[in-house]
């Protein structure tokens, strides 16, 4: 399989206060910068089967992204330092799998990838998103971050009444997307919206780690009754950049 892809976003944003006492309209903030952004990629997946119990799957993609942000607009409802914003990123990802199959009753399966994300005018250019004492600006600085994936997944049938499934996986991110404390114009804290509130962004940390463990169990019980139950655990943890860690 192979193929190609084009995509490209328009984003224009306007905003206005209303006065509820006299019911006046003046021109405000924006929620985003205006804004184009565009991702093209082309990718292939190759797959073969053989003597049906065993399956092998790899793929490549190449993705190109970028973005050019125009914050003029909103230069005066907010001091920022900058004016612009004007990324170009891409990255060859990749993925394989192998899923074995030694008789009817068991399933094995493992797979590995690698994915990247480049930021998008939400994560890049959000004007404003305040939350009590915080306030959240952009960050012309930020870049891609890449994720590293490896899970297995056991699955085991019991006749034709039941079926029980265990993924476990893990995952690193290198220069993950997070939202941490952020200065604007040298001060951590500005008022906002009549409240001293503190500067925050999204930033990239250091790098980041997710590994989860899931159970599903299926069981027909006959009549068209089918009874489904699922449970997972999930952790992780992010670098700080004095090398100290957090929950993620």
């Amino acid at each position: 399989f192979y193929g190609a892809e084009f995509i490209w976003n328009d984003v224009a944003s306007s905003g206005t206060d209303l006065n509820i006492t006299n019911g006046n309209l003046v021109s405000g903030p924006s929620r985003y910068p205006q804004s184009d952004w565009y991702s093209w990629a082309l990718f292939t997946t190759w797959r073969k089967n053989w003597e049906e119990r065993l399956t092998v799957q790899a793929g490549l993609r190449y993705n190109g992204f970028g973005l050019k942000a125009d914050f003029s607009e909103d230069l005066d409802f907010y001091p920022f330092p900058f004016q612009t914003a004007d990324l170009n990123n891409g990255a060859l990802t990749g993925s394989a799998g192998i899923e074995w199959q030694p008789n009817e009753q068991w399933n094995v399966s493992t797979h590995f990838s690698t994915a990247f994300r480049s930021p998008n005018v939400d994560d890049i250019g959000k004007v404003f998103d305040s939350e009590p004492g915080s306030v959240v600006i952009p960050n012309p600085d930020l870049q891609p971050e890449y994720a590293y994936t490896a899970e297995i997944d056991i699955a085991r049938r019991f006749g034709q009444w039941l079926e029980l499934d265990v993924v476990a996986y893990y995952t690193l991110l290198q220069d993950a997307l997070v939202r941490r404390s952020f200065q604007l114009n040298g001060a951590d804290s500005i008022l906002y919206d009549g409240e001293m509130s503190q500067v925050q962004a999204m930033q990239n940390a250091a790098q980041a780690t997710v590994w989860g463990i899931e159970g599903r169990l299926e069981a027909r019980l006959g009549g068209g009754f089918v009874f489904t139950s699922s449970v997972s655990y999930q952790k992780g943890e992010e670098e700080l950049d004095d090398g100290s860690t957090s929950p993620l």
